[in-house]
């Protein structure tokens, strides 16, 4: 059983994720786009005590799982920031 205390980091980094790709989303610019950017990789890194099922096994002990698809879902924000920072 996991405790509140470990769960504090990782929950700190999914709200930064959550408002960053919404910024983002909201006001496109380099700025937002790299904070999210920023946020989706420090995401991977601390979302082990919140991932769920294993949905691609990649090795037997790595694999995709759902949190990981957080990540992937703030990319399309990224770009499209970028595409509109650029224009």
């Amino acid at each position: 059983m996991t405790s509140w205390t470990e769960l504090v980091f990782p929950l700190t980094v999914l709200t930064l994720l959550l408002t960053a790709a919404s910024s983002c989303l909201a006001r496109p610019s380099k700025l937002s786009a790299a904070t999210t950017l920023v946020a989706a990789v420090l995401w991977l890194l601390v979302n082990n005590p919140v991932e769920g099922p294993v949905l691609f096994v990649v090795t037997p002990s790595h694999g995709l799982t759902v949190a990981d698809l957080l990540s992937a879902a703030a990319l399309p924000a990224v770009v499209r920031a970028c595409r509109r920072a650029r224009s």
